[in-house]
């Protein structure tokens, strides 16, 4: 009986302190209700955060459509897949093009010209793989929905941390036109002022020289002691009409006829090699000779520029003047055997730029590359028959 006593006491015991250690009914369902009401809290702040969220995201939204479309040029965002997955309304009036007809069912190769395609692609190809490895800016032509070709100035980029880039366009057809047109004025005048050179002051300098002789034999046989001044008055008649020659030359480096180009940078050619000890060959192509006076006459800068910082700047023993022609454009090339690319980086960019003006001038491309077997190849290519037309025409 003892011995069951003492289980009855011990049971009694560990029922009362199962009772001390569980909570009053009261606490517990305390506790459970501030358990729901921090859930169902934490669960209003996180959509109250949601929402604020959202409306940032809106907001920073409608920010960057704002700016997008507010640019002042047409602008597009680029896939990697040639796509274009976003424009703004300058670009639906450049193209002719709605967004909905554009946007994820349309390709930039549509809008560019086929002259400029393939430079195009190679550039959106190399971007994606280095951003720095194609030019940010450059020019084009572009096609529109009714046919009708606008001169393009380019400024493109990769969006950062994606394969998408974004293009802006810029239509300077007018500015193209005014450009040409100055052009064709500056042309004329120039013309104009190498003629009179040429038929005017040239002819009355030599007219002069010829006088002072026979003034100069009367003189000399009343032997009067100043005949000998007459020499050096004829002297520097001759180094006058030697100026005027040099003028006419700078003035109108090109004759007005086919072969014109071809003889003018043969002359170049001879006075670099007079001048400078370097060899300097021209080669053209077969019928590669071009009529329009004013394009030959860019095409003739171009080559000066080209032979200069040659032969200043890349140490060239050799270089080579060349026109030739490919399917449908021709390509007009300087190459010499210098340092190479790393000698034009010394150049100033004025000489360079200048050059591709006056290739934009005559609707040409112009780049300088480094040659195939070292050296520099200063390369402008220009669509068959473009050279001939476009001054013309404006």
């Amino acid at each position: 009986m003892k011995k069951n006593a003492t289980y009855e006491e011990a049971d009694m015991r560990a029922k009362a302190n199962t009772m001390h250690m569980q909570p009053p009914k009261r606490l517990t369902i305390l506790s459970r209700l501030r358990t729901i009401i921090h859930e169902r809290w934490c669960a209003f702040k996180i959509k109250d955060n949601e929402a604020d969220l959202q409306q940032l995201i809106d907001s920073l939204e409608k920010h960057h459509r704002t700016v997008f479309e507010t640019t002042g040029n047409a602008t597009i965002i680029i896939e990697e897949d040639t796509s274009i997955s976003l424009v703004n309304q300058d670009f639906e009036r450049l193209s002719g093009y709605s967004k909905e007809e554009i946007e994820g069912k349309m390709s930039w190769t549509l809008f560019i010209d086929k002259a400029d395609l393939g430079k195009m692609m190679q550039y959106h190809r190399l971007r994606r793989i280095d951003p720095n490895a194609a030019p940010r800016n450059y020019y084009f032509k572009f096609i529109d929905r009714h046919g009708s070709t606008k001169d393009i100035y380019m400024t493109i980029a990769m969006i950062p941390g994606t394969k998408k880039s974004i293009a802006s366009f810029k239509d300077i057809s007018e500015q193209r036109r005014l450009e040409i047109e100055a052009l064709e004025i500056a042309e004329r005048e120039r013309r104009t002022i190498g003629s009179d050179l040429h038929d005017g002051l040239g002819p009355h300098l030599v007219g002069i020289k010829f006088m002072l002789s026979l003034l100069k034999q009367k003189l000399a046989s009343r032997k009067i002691p100043e005949t000998e001044n007459i020499d050096e008055i004829i002297r520097y008649i001759d180094q006058a009409v030697e100026k005027t020659r040099h003028l006419v030359k700078n003035l109108c480096p090109v004759d007005i006829d086919a072969s014109g180009l071809e003889h003018a940078l043969g002359e170049l050619a001879a006075e670099t090699m007079r001048l400078f000890g370097i060899t300097c060959t021209v080669s053209f192509d077969g019928n590669a000779g071009i009529r329009d006076n004013t394009s030959a006459t860019q095409l003739y800068f171009i080559a000066r520029e080209a032979v200069n910082n040659a032969v200043k700047h890349s140490g060239a023993k050799h270089i080579s003047i060349s026109m030739e022609r490919s399917t449908n454009s021709r390509i007009f090339s300087v190459k010499d055997d210098g340092e190479g690319i790393s000698a034009w980086s010394r150049i100033s960019g004025s000489g360079i730029n200048i050059m591709k003006y006056r290739a934009r001038l005559i609707n040409a491309l112009l780049d300088v590359l480094p040659g195939d077997n070292g050296g520099t190849n200063v390369v402008c290519v220009f669509q068959e028959n473009s050279a001939d037309e476009d001054s013309s025409n404006g």
